[in-house]
């Protein structure tokens, strides 16, 4: 990175982040699109795509577990995340929508409605956590 790669002239925040298998480069967008509107953020991304994949997100809306995002993979293989659907996009076929199993959808649906609960609650002035009760 140079000097002149800061966040404010690139539009965005890069961040490693270390998974259970290596690495990622997470990439926040300060508003959508502003991968595509800096040719240097481009240019990161690229060079880095080659050894780790790359999520880029944007900083709107982050409560919001639907919101949209993108997985860049070193092989050239691009998937885009919304909601249970991705779409993966390959060069030179057309893209593929995948749906997460039924399970893992009814799974994620109960863990958001547990979290706007919480959300709610916290909101309105209430505990974070219910206490157990002694037997």
């Amino acid at each position: 990175m140079e000097d002149a790669d800061r966040p404010d002239r690139l539009g965005a925040v890069l961040d490693l982040v270390p998974t259970g298998d290596g690495i990622h480069l997470a990439v926040r967008e300060a508003r959508r699109g502003a991968v595509e509107r800096s040719p240097r953020l481009m240019e990161i991304i690229e060079d880095q795509r080659r050894s780790m994949p790359v999520h880029i997100t944007d900083v709107e809306d982050v409560l919001d577990a639907d919101r949209s995002y993108r997985i860049l993979l070193p092989e050239g293989e691009e998937h885009r995340v919304r909601g249970s659907v991705m779409t993966v996009i390959r060069a030179g076929s057309p893209p593929e929508v995948r749906r997460a199993p039924w399970l893992e959808r009814i799974s994620r649906a109960l863990v958001l409605r547990v979290r706007a609960w919480k959300l709610r609650r916290m909101a309105d002035g209430g505990p974070l956590r219910v206490e157990r009760r002694n037997r």
